[in-house]
């Protein structure tokens, strides 16, 4: 019996490597034409509409490739009433386009300054005007900030991961201290946003993608008032406590 479990093992395994060997090539080919398309695109059309008919699409249809089912939970937020900034745990590449597909208005972000350098994706990100962020660089990550900053108070909307990058084992990280000073300085509404699925479907190193379902839920908001007399260590504490007891 523990022969024939290992090789039903080893035959699933073989087909999920199959699989991902034939649409992880279809998957890359469709990013990218969706990434060049947009920044044309961008010459063209505003930025609200892409959102809408085209980047929210886009991340549609790459998770769609994947085998990916996405359902939605909690209040989605009305964007008259923000501008917002959405902390969100961060489990798997599909991360990216799993917010492309979720959020109900344009939004901006930051991104670590190395994946600017990459061809299409990095290209699509300054067109987009997602602002790089180089931690290792005090200096830069200051002036960053001070971006996102009038970004925020010229109404734009802000998506960020506060772990800093993808979890290697799927539990949530320790919150870097970026986002909350940044809600210290320009008070805007915070949305915590809870991911579950992605890791299991696309863990991070591996080359393996599993069809599955992700839930992304929208947990009640946090407005200004509720956290004002804060500083931004106990804010970004009580972040992490939101979101963790979420994903609990």
């Amino acid at each position: 019996m523990r022969l024939l479990k290992q090789i039903g093992e080893l035959i699933a395994w073989l087909l999920v490597a199959l699989r991902s060997l034939i649409l992880l090539p279809i998957f890359c080919c469709s990013a990218a034409i969706c990434c060049i398309l947009y920044i044309v695109w961008l010459l063209f059309l505003p930025r609200e509409f892409l959102w809408h008919f085209w980047i929210r699409p886009c991340g549609w249809l790459c998770l769609k490739i994947l085998g990916q089912r996405v359902e939605f939970k909690g209040q989605i937020p009305n964007s008259a009433d923000g501008p917002y900034l959405y902390l969100i745990n961060h489990q798997s590449f599909l991360d990216a386009f799993l917010v492309a597909y979720a959020m109900p208005e344009r939004i901006t972000g930051v991104g670590a300054a190395k994946y600017f350098r990459l061809p299409i994706w990095g290209w699509m990100m300054k067109a987009h005007g997602i602002i790089p962020v180089d931690n290792k660089d005090r200096k830069q990550a200051i002036a960053s900030m001070k971006k996102i900053e009038k970004a925020i108070n010229a109404g734009e909307s802000l998506a960020v991961f506060p772990e800093g990058e993808r979890s290697k084992t799927g539990r949530l990280q320790e919150f870097k201290k970026g986002a909350f000073h940044l809600a210290k300085n320009a008070q805007p509404v915070i949305i915590p946003c809870v991911i579950r699925g992605a890791y299991q479907s696309w863990r991070r190193g591996s080359l393996m993608v599993r069809p599955g379902i992700i839930t992304f839920e929208f947990l009640p908001p946090i407005l200004p008032a509720e956290y004002e007399n804060f500083d931004f260590n106990e804010l970004r504490k009580k972040l992490e406590t939101v979101i963790a007891q979420a994903l609990a």
